[in-house]
């Protein structure tokens, strides 16, 4: 894996993160949807049964969303730990900082742009390439030593 890989699986676990969230929340509101409709069926004297597996496998779906985002998010935390122990090391404020915001948070290149009050995407561009280079160093350094 080059080190340009090894950063965008952290910024894709984080966006992997933020849909599951969107997924649990989705299920936490169909819960609350098949509860309300089944106490109207129980007040109306219809099957609820039906309605009660269908909470039923919406909570065990939402309890299966769970584990795996907090799966997600040790794997993200311990990747973002290792990729900051590299990070830390690059001479460069600039490049340590363009790195930290595009993967480790995530930002957009006009965010970053805004940020580290740069004329245009491109001179963020170009200093993202430089700290790729020197991420790619150091990374190839720390994999050789493990």
């Amino acid at each position: 894996m080059t080190a340009r890989e090894y950063l965008q699986e952290i910024k894709d676990i984080r966006y992997r993160i933020d849909q599951i969230v969107e997924e649990e929340k989705d299920t936490e509101i169909n819960i609350l949807r098949a509860r309300e409709i089944k106490d109207d069926k129980v007040k109306e004297s219809l099957e609820p049964d039906s309605l009660e597996n269908e909470v039923i496998g919406y909570i065990e779906k939402w309890q299966r969303l769970l584990g795996l985002e907090m799966e997600r998010r040790e794997e993200l935390k311990d990747r973002r730990v290792e990729a900051m122990g590299i990070i830390e090391k690059i001479k460069s404020d600039k490049q340590r900082s363009v790195l930290i915001m595009r993967y480790l948070r995530g930002w957009t290149w006009e965010r970053i742009t805004d940020e580290m009050q740069m004329s245009d995407t491109n001179s963020a561009h170009h200093l993202h390439k430089r700290a790729l280079e020197s991420f790619e160093i150091l990374y190839d350094k720390n994999k050789n030593v493990h």
